[in-house]
């Protein structure tokens, strides 16, 4: 396998791929092109493959003190939240991620502009 950064001759290949794939379609190619990010092209000996872009994404984990009256922890937040996402962004972050199981907290967080985005992960 051969790894290779994004030429711009690259553009059309990734418009066509990414026109054949129905999920993608408001995608365009620019998205692998985007500042902040790094996009590698993998070749076999019979040409492309696939085309992964890499994003600098910052993981959030929380927990709280027992027994704490709700409301300390969502003027916590809604404090802290913008503090942590613009120290992040200065230092070229493009996300922030959480996880959690906890309805209450889920729906603050999306009150603060968190979305829900079903992923797959894998533990380094």
């Amino acid at each position: 396998m051969i790894k290779r950064t994004l030429t711009e001759d690259d553009k059309k290949l990734l418009a066509e791929w990414i026109a054949a794939e129905p999920a993608h379609v408001n995608s365009m190619p620019e998205f692998y092109y985007e500042a902040g990010s790094k996009s590698v092209m993998y070749e076999d000996s019979e040409g492309p493959v696939c085309v992964v872009r890499y994003t600098p994404i910052l993981r959030l984990d929380m927990d709280f003190a027992p027994g704490i009256d709700k409301t300390r922890i969502k003027e916590a937040m809604k404090t802290e939240l913008p503090e942590i996402a613009e120290q992040a962004k200065m230092q070229n972050f493009k996300e922030l991620v959480f996880d959690s199981i906890a309805e209450p907290l889920i729906r603050f967080c999306q009150r603060l502009g968190f979305v829900t985005c079903p992923d797959y992960r894998k533990v380094l």
